[in-house]
């Protein structure tokens, strides 16, 4: 059985990698400028009705988070400097689990920094390459270790491919030479409807379609410019596709989010409050 190392930088990565996936077309991205921090929307609650979680956010007076609560863990921000952000994980486990602190270098426009992987296009995120690793866990029989757990390093690459302001295909490959089980690559394609995807706090698009509702890592603005648009349609390959619905509030601030399933019944996945 392999687990994921209780590091967040991997967290982080892993998570970046969870619904990602083959090289990108190349097309100029083309949308509007970034709004800074004091122009988006703080989201303050988030409920996820199809598993009892919920998350909760709090800022600071420069408007970026400072905390996110969830069910059985919350990750601190820090900003020791103006392009420097510290992220610490804790788990509600008595004793709480040991994860390090990860540090990462922003750009002067608040995105991830080259240094960190991250690489941009006017703005519109392009790749990411970040090294990560898995672990794997101990098999024990009548109380005696029969073979220890060991870690195994590898590398996720994610491209991009944008078109008029969105995000239309992404590909992940990553590649861990002494674990192939863990080896991946997968391409999805993602279709827009006609709902802006107004600047909120926790960008959306990011939040629930690429990061499959890990919201720890798509603060605004972390990810470069965002999709122009929401998704309405997601396609995993050929044999798998996500549809999404919204509802919005009187000054057009999505409020709930319906989820369908491939074949199945479309349900109300997630509530946002303001």
């Amino acid at each position: 059985m392999i687990k994921k190392s209780f590091n967040l930088r991997n967290v982080v990565a892993v998570a970046i990698c969870l619904a990602a996936t083959i090289m990108f077309s190349g097309c100029d991205p083309d949308g509007g400028e970034t709004p800074t921090p004091t122009d988006v929307k703080l989201i303050k609650r988030v409920d996820l009705h199809y598993n009892g979680d919920f998350a909760l956010f709090d800022y600071d007076a420069q408007n970026r988070i400072t905390k996110m609560s969830h069910r059985v863990y919350s990750i601190n921000y820090s900003y020791p400097t103006a392009n420097t952000i510290i992220m610490n994980i804790i788990f509600a486990d008595t004793p709480p689990l040991p994860i390090e602190p990860a540090t990462f270098r922003l750009n002067d426009d608040g995105s991830f920094a080259a240094e960190e992987g991250f690489s941009y296009t006017n703005g519109y995120l392009q790749k990411i390459v970040m090294d990560t690793k898995v672990q794997t866990e101990e098999l024990v029989e009548d109380g005696t270790i029969i073979q220890p757990s060991e870690i195994h390093y590898g590398t996720m690459n994610i491209t991009c491919s944008w078109s008029n302001g969105n995000i239309v295909t992404m590909t992940e490959k990553s590649t861990f030479p002494t674990v192939p089980l863990y080896n991946t690559d997968r391409t999805f394609t993602v279709e827009y409807g006609t709902t802006p995807n107004k600047p909120t706090s926790i960008d959306l698009a990011y939040a629930f379609v690429v990061f499959k509702d890990f919201m720890g890592a798509v603060h605004y603005g972390w990810l470069g410019k965002s999709t122009q648009y929401l998704p309405t349609k997601v396609m995993y390959g050929s044999n798998y596709v996500v549809n999404y619905r919204y509802e919005t509030n009187s000054e057009g601030y999505v409020v709930k989010i319906f989820r369908k399933e491939d074949s199945g019944n479309e349900q109300l996945y997630c509530t946002i409050s303001y």
